[in-house]
C-alpha cells in the first residue's frame, strides 16, 4: 500500500514538473519587458516613427497616428507647448503584470505613463495670456501630474515581441494631449498700431515697403497684401468711425456663421464675437462662395476701431508658419 502511494505520488510530482517545464519554456517575459521598455521609451520621445517601428502595424500607425500628431504640431507655437508636456514625461513598466507565450505568440503588460497636469497648468493662466506664456508655465512645471495606465498587448514576429495596438487605443489615449493642446486658443485681440502691423507683415512674409500697401486718408488707415494666396490686412479708423471695423467683423462674422450653420466647413476653427471685439481662426476647407470657398488658415479679428484678417488659402504648412509668425507677432489667437 505505501509502495503504491510512493509511486503515485512520484508520478504526479513528475506530471508536475513536467507542465512547469514546459510552462517556463514557453514563457519570453525577459523579452517582452525588454519590448515594453524600448515602447515606452518611444512614446515620451514623441517620435512616431519610431513607434511605429516597434509596432505590427507600422503603415497603418504612421498613415493614421503619425498624420494625426503631425496635424496637432502643425502651428509652431503647439508643437513647442507638446514638445514641453513631452519633456515632462516618464513611464513605470509593472514587471509583475507581465504574460507571454511563444507557442500562441500573444504577450501583455502594463506601463503607467506620468505627466505634467497640462490642463490644470492652463485653468491657471492670467486673462489674455498667449502660448508663450504657457509654455513659460509648463517649463517652469507643477507637483500636479496626469497618470495614464494602459495594458500593452504584443505579438511575436520573427521572434520579435512588436505591439498590436487594436484601434491604436492605447496610443490615443496616452496621447490624447495632442489633441487638447491643438485645440486650446491663448492670446486675445487687442488694440495694435499701423507701424507694428507693417512689422509684423514685413518680418513674417519677408516683404519690404516696396511689396505691399498702404492708403491713409482723415477716416483710417488701409494696409494690405494679397498675393500667393496671402491676404492679410488691416484696417484702423479713426476712434470717429469706429463702428465701421465692427460692421466689417459682423458681415464676415455673418457669412461664416451661415457656412457652419450649412456644414460647408471641414477642419477646426473657434470664434468670439462681443460688443467691441472678436476672432475667428481656422484651419481647413470652405466650401461657401462667400467665406474663401478654398484651403483656409489664418484668422479674422476686431477690436474697438480695428478689422485686421491674416489668412491664406493654402494648406502648405511652410505657408501656415508665415502665418503664425505674422498672428505671433501680433499676440493674437492663432488657428
Amino acid at each position: 500500500m505505501k509502495k503504491t502511494k510512493i509511486i503515485a505520488s512520484l508520478l504526479s510530482l513528475s506530471l508536475l514538473s513536467s507542465v512547469s517545464g514546459c510552462s517556463l519554456m514557453d514563457g519570453d517575459n525577459k523579452n517582452v519587458l525588454k519590448a515594453a521598455e524600448e515602447y515606452a521609451e518611444a512614446v515620451i520621445s514623441g517620435d512616431a516613427g519610431d513607434i511605429a517601428s516597434l509596432s505590427i502595424d507600422d503603415d497603418d500607425f504612421e498613415e493614421e497616428v503619425g498624420a494625426f500628431m503631425e496635424s496637432c504640431t502643425s502651428n509652431s507655437d503647439k508643437k513647442d507647448a507638446i514638445n514641453a508636456i513631452l519633456d515632462t514625461m516618464s513611464y513605470e513598466i509593472d514587471k509583475k503584470s507581465a504574460e507571454s507565450s511563444k507557442k500562441s505568440g500573444d504577450a501583455s503588460v502594463d506601463i503607467t505613463f506620468t505627466m505634467i497636469d497640462y490642463m490644470s497648468v492652463y485653468d491657471d493662466l492670467g486673462d489674455g495670456a498667449g502660448f508663450d506664456d504657457y509654455i513659460d508655465a509648463l517649463e517652469d512645471g507643477t507637483e500636479d501630474v496626469c497618470e495614464v495606465t494602459i495594458t500593452v498587448e504584443f505579438e511575436l514576429d520573427d521572434d520579435e515581441w512588436l505591439v498590436d495596438d487594436d484601434d491604436f487605443e492605447n496610443i490615443y489615449e496616452v496621447y490624447e494631449f495632442y489633441g487638447d493642446i491643438a485645440g486650446m486658443v491663448l492670446g486675445n485681440v487687442h488694440s495694435i498700431t499701423a507701424d507694428q502691423f507693417q512689422n509684423a507683415l514685413e518680418g513674417s512674409l519677408g516683404l519690404s515697403s516696396n511689396d505691399y500697401y498702404v492708403h491713409e486718408n482723415s477716416y483710417y488707415t488701409d494696409i494690405y497684401y494679397y498675393g500667393d494666396g496671402f491676404m492679410v490686412e488691416t484696417y484702423i479708423y479713426d476712434e470717429s468711425e469706429a463702428d465701421s471695423a465692427g460692421d466689417y467683423f459682423e458681415d464676415a462674422f455673418e457669412d461664416y456663421e451661415y457656412m457652419i450653420e450649412n456644414g460647408d466647413f471641414e477642419g477646426a476653427t473657434y470664434c468670439y464675437n462681443d460688443a467691441d471685439s472678436g476672432y475667428i481662426v481656422f484651419d481647413g476647407e470652405s466650401f461657401d462662395y462667400d467665406f474663401f470657398d478654398d484651403d483656409i488658415y489664418g484668422g479674422i479679428y476686431y477690436y474697438d476701431n480695428i478689422f485686421v484678417i491674416i489668412v491664406v488659402t493654402s494648406d502648405d504648412p511652410e505657408d501656415h508658419a508665415v502665418i503664425d509668425s505674422m498672428i505671433s507677432a501680433l499676440g493674437y489667437p492663432a488657428p
